[in-house]
């Protein structure tokens, strides 16, 4: 198997064995986050030099509550649907579920640190003594938090 930007294929040279997400989309529903994307998958071989064997198209999507601990932002309760082919759902949804809500995994508090560290980068030193991120809650097309902090800017 071998990751290539948005596809994963598979065995080694294996061009016509994959799948691949792509054009995610972010809503709500209700207080829970939808992620939406496009699934496109073939398992297919190699015959006489041509590709054959079935391929399909279609959208997905996962809902789930967004969490917040530790400074960490993360998807809580997934659930996961494919609304238009129903009978992928047993073996696609725990791989995906799997793999994207772990992907979603946010360090909020190192990505505050990353943000201090290109500003100092830029001139200025943000110092940051405390912070606090609190009330996550999902807003139309994104996730909202309640950012805090003690500390100063020095040129």
């Amino acid at each position: 198997m071998r990751f290539e930007g948005d596809s994963v294929t598979g065995g080694p040279g294996d061009d016509c064995a994959y799948s691949f997400l792509e054009q995610p989309r972010l809503g709500s529903s209700g207080a829970r986050l939808a992620l939406t994307f496009r699934f496109s998958g073939r398992a297919g071989a190699v015959v006489l030099g041509r590709c054959v064997g079935p391929s399909d198209a279609f959208d997905v999507t996962l809902t789930g509550v967004p969490l917040l601990a530790d400074g960490i932002l993360s998807l809580g309760e997934p659930h996961f649907s494919l609304p238009s082919r129903p009978a992928y759902e047993q073996i696609l949804a725990p791989i995906l579920t799997d793999t994207i809500t772990d992907s979603l995994r946010v360090d909020l508090a190192a990505e505050i640190q990353r943000f201090t560290q290109a500003a100092t980068q830029q001139g200025y030193r943000l110092s940051i003594t405390e912070l606090t991120l609190t009330n996550v809650r999902v807003g139309a097309d994104r996730v909202e938090v309640e950012v805090d902090f003690k500390g100063g800017v020095t040129q």
